[in-house]
């Protein structure tokens, strides 16, 4: 629950029954506007009002169709619409940036350690079929898995990774908490450079790199954490995202509804280690990637922090439109 989207295009679609459709009446509303409307985090909020406390909370077209709010000018809804949309066109210019990132990270490793050119390959030596200096070893001899738990004594706030958050590569959004009151599953400690992988389900690849995180993010006992140590997280995260891995996960999962591995399944996990020299040159390459994406991500947060204010703000005519 919680998530809107406007549909621009003229379409032909079913939809599904657990989703609800509102048909704007274009002579008296803006469909932009609507658009905007719904997204919000006001709307959001006023929904979440009224369905709390349920184990599965749902909201019928009653509910979500009961919402007041005051209605501008035709022009002046228009006007808000194109300031909130010019918005949406910078996260999604930040969006395709980091898309063309991770494909370049993504791309430059098969062609290095899939494909195997990498720097000067012409002139490797290879044996037992893999270039000199190249071992298979354990995950676990090369990264800790699940390295900290926090303390049942811990008083304080902190910021919680859920597994509901997280879709490959992103994650999505983070919820405070005091800690005695968070969910029971806040407990895995994470630190700059780990990577959080779910065990539930590895099939839908819900991963991701914890990069400049804040001291207080705790990711859910769900996920393994995974911290490398001779190796750096540009080179592993790669490594332990490939569909190979993935096959792997899956192959071991176990559970008919909610097929599930357990740490245990990543520390026997066997992947390919090239000699450090060429790990430390795919690193130079592809760390400042990293540290690039997570500016994009930021400054996306930012931008949507920033709709957020906007909106009640113009529609409530402190700001001229």
């Amino acid at each position: 629950m919680g998530y809107a989207k406007l549909i621009r295009d003229s379409v032909d679609a079913v939809f599904a029954s657990y989703l609800v459709r509102f048909r704007v009446d274009g002579k008296q509303a803006d469909p932009g506007f609507v658009g905007r409307l719904v997204e919000s985090f006001i709307y959001k909020d006023f929904v979440k009002s009224r369905v709390g406390g349920a184990a599965q909370p749902n909201a019928n077209a009653q509910v979500l169709g009961s919402f007041q709010f005051r209605l501008p000018l035709r022009r002046e809804q228009k006007r808000i619409a194109d300031i909130l949309s010019a918005y949406d066109d910078l996260i999604e210019n930040n969006r395709r940036r980091m898309t063309l990132l991770e494909e370049a990270a993504r791309q430059l490793y098969r062609e290095w350690f899939v494909r195997l050119r990498f720097p000067s390959h012409e002139h490797a030596r290879i044996t037992n079929g893999l270039p000199e200096g190249w071992d298979w070893k354990k995950l676990g001899d090369v990264a800790k898995v699940n390295r900290e738990t926090v303390p049942s004594s811990f008083d304080g706030e902190i910021e919680y990774i859920d597994i509901s958050s997280v879709t490959p590569g992103i994650i999505n959004e983070t919820k405070t908490h005091d800690f005695w009151e968070a969910p029971s599953r806040a407990r895995r400690v994470v630190q700059h450079g780990d990577i959080i992988w779910s065990c539930v389900r590895p099939n839908r690849r819900s991963h991701a790199v914890i990069w400049q995180p804040p001291s207080n993010l705790i990711a859910s006992t769900g996920f393994a954490v995974i911290t490398p140590e001779i190796m750096p997280t540009s080179f592993l995260y790669q490594t332990i995202t490939t569909d190979a891995f993935v096959g792997y996960l899956e192959n071991h999962a176990r559970g008919a509804a909610y097929p599930a591995v357990v740490a245990g399944d990543f520390e026997r996990a066997e992947i390919l280690v090239p000699r450090a020299t060429l790990v430390d040159a795919f690193n130079e390459e592809v760390e400042p990637m990293l540290s690039h994406m997570h500016t994009l991500r930021v400054q996306n947060q930012k931008l949507r922090a920033a709709q957020d204010l906007l909106l009640p703000r113009l529609m409530g005519g402190e700001i001229a439109v």
